[in-house]
């Protein structure tokens, strides 16, 4: 309780991808039913302030309670020693972190399975998109990034194992194969094969390296050049990839072992300088909304070229120095949504959606923004 308050533990603090439950505050609504004592919403709110207060503390609590931060991180060192491991990260074998959501457990484990009528949803939303945007005269194209898990399933441990022999990418790939012709991209066998060269995912880190993301890009742009034979992939001579050690990854950091666990990254250098520069997304987004959250795009002085727009999730933040030098304006959308409105006023000639192989857990595609 005295650490709570006088924070005496001077461990650093956590990096937990996620923002910490604040203190509930009683005040502000309090003042404002003083201020405005025949204000019915302003009853109405500390009402309900008061009602909630109990679990926000607790929330609030659990979050910031003394040695927490010591706490956590003498946790996550006896979790590699081989302690049972509480959270979202799954320790694997040979020093590799899996994320440890449900939703993930389930792609690698193929636990549950695409009823039919799922299976209908999903085509028949992702059908009115592409049909919907070929009447504005612009091609749709999915690609699906492939959880770590499915690319490294050697490394998970033997707790965890398979359940079901097809998981819900290959339910969903083998009926799009067989009843739509939806663009559809699926990286797994490029993702696998890029492993005899360099690794494609880090170890301690949810995402492929940029090793994974350049090849990623020119599978992208080889899958384009069916409607735009005029584009050029991506060409491994333009670029030395170089394994580097670095600081742990997101994973790591969920541990609090951001800064004493290290990992094999792939160091990029273009051989020629990039063409594409940051240029304006014409969208702003409230004050509050993180710099990762927000929207990018690049431009190219090159008009001949292609337009796009990307919805993206985390996945697609190292597709973008890549796949930017092969549009003449590209805008990067971090979410989910699909944007009719912001199509419209850009215009593009490809829209790209990329979603994580957990969102395939949904009984349809997922919606959220960022």
């Amino acid at each position: 309780m005295v650490d709570h308050f006088f924070q005496f533990d001077a461990t650093a603090s956590l990096t937990e991808n996620r923002t910490l439950n604040q203190a509930p505050n009683l005040i502000l609504p309090t003042v404002s039913v003083m201020e405005n004592p025949a204000d019915i919403d302003a009853w109405y709110e500390l009402l309900q302030t008061v009602a909630r207060y109990p679990s926000n503390f607790n929330r609030y609590y659990n979050d910031h309670f003394g040695f927490r931060k010591s706490l956590v991180r003498m946790h996550s060192h006896m979790a590699l020693s081989g302690w049972p491991a509480k959270g979202n990260v799954i320790i694997g074998r040979n020093g590799y972190l899996f994320l440890g959501e449900a939703r993930t457990r389930e792609s690698y484990q193929a636990s549950t399975s695409f009823s039919t009528d799922e299976l209908v949803s999903w085509k028949a939303e992702l059908e009115r998109r592409r049909d919907w945007l070929a009447a504005q005269g612009i091609d749709y194209l999915l690609v699906i990034a492939p959880e770590k898990s499915t690319i490294y399933p050697e490394f998970m441990p033997a707790n965890i194992p398979r359940i079901g022999t097809q998981t819900r990418m290959d339910q969903l790939m083998t009926y799009f194969a067989e009843n739509s012709n939806l663009q559809v991209i699926d990286l797994r066998p490029v993702l696998v094969r890029g492993r005899t060269e360099h690794p494609t995912y880090y170890r301690t880190d949810t995402h492929w390296n940029d090793w994974g993301a350049f090849l990623v890009s020119q599978s992208i742009i080889v899958e384009l050049t069916k409607n735009f034979p005029d584009m050029q992939p991506p060409n491994i001579g333009d670029y030395t990839f170089n394994e580097e050690k670095m600081p742990g990854g997101d994973l790591a950091r969920m541990m609090a072992l951001g800064d004493s666990l290290s990992d094999d990254g792939i160091v990029v250098e273009a051989l020629r300088s990039n063409s594409a520069y940051p240029a304006d997304t014409d969208i702003t987004l409230p004050p509050d909304v993180p710099d990762w959250n927000q929207p990018e795009a690049r431009e190219m002085s090159d008009i001949e070229l292609p337009a796009l727009i990307m919805f993206r999730d985390s996945f697609g933040k190292s597709l973008i120095p890549f796949l930017s030098e092969h549009f003449r304006r590209s805008l990067y959308l971090h979410q989910y949504s699909f944007d009719e409105s912001t199509i419209l006023l850009e215009s593009p000639d490809i829209v790209i959606q990329e979603i994580a192989e957990r969102e395939l857990q949904g009984s349809a595609p997922p919606e959220s923004n960022y």
